[in-house]
């Protein structure tokens, strides 16, 4: 389970280019979750 911090991270840096994959990498989740992470924060 990600930390909350991370969590934060990972959004943050989904909001600022929108590439699911490389965020889904560089964070170890599925892309699946960088949504449903992004969904849940806004």
């Amino acid at each position: 389970m990600l930390s909350i911090e991370t969590r934060e991270r990972l959004v943050r840096g989904y909001e600022r280019t929108y590439d699911v994959k490389m965020i889904a990498k560089a964070y170890g989740v599925s892309e699946r979750e960088v949504y449903k992470l992004a969904a849940h924060q806004g």
